[in-house]
């Protein structure tokens, strides 16, 4: 029985006899739970949140080619839609390179249902 309280109280760094001094035990490292993934769509009363996917290319063309959206943003418009496929095709997969995480919806509106947006979020492994 003592042996077993004695090594109890050395986890914590503490020991028994004040004439010896405490090991030192090194920390644990933080457990992390894996960066993970669950998809859905997103939903208000007014706008919806889907996942993105190439087959939005074709609704969301329109607004992706309008140069006046590149005035800030460093990219250029897509060529066609085939262009704009191919771009959602590599950020679509939300498992990234570098261990990141990519979230990415395409936003509608629920009434008309026409789409007005993409909304585009990346998790670094460290969580920053």
């Amino acid at each position: 029985m003592r042996i077993e309280i004695a090594l109890i109280v050395r986890t914590f760094g503490v020991t028994s006899s004040p004439s010896r001094p405490s090991p030192r035990v090194a920390p644990l490292p933080a457990v992390r739970a894996p960066l993970l993934y669950v998809g859905g769509t997103l939903a208000t009363r007014r706008l919806s949140l889907e996942p993105l996917t190439p087959a939005h290319a074709d609704g969301m063309y329109e607004g992706f080619a309008d140069p006046a959206l590149y005035l800030w943003v460093n990219a250029e418009p897509p060529k066609d839609v085939e262009d704009l496929r191919s771009r959602f095709a590599r950020i679509a997969e939300p498992y990234a390179p570098r261990g990141e995480l990519w979230l990415n919806w395409a936003v509608r509106m629920n009434e008309g249902s026409a789409y007005v947006g993409l909304i585009e979020a990346t998790v670094r492994p460290d969580r920053v």
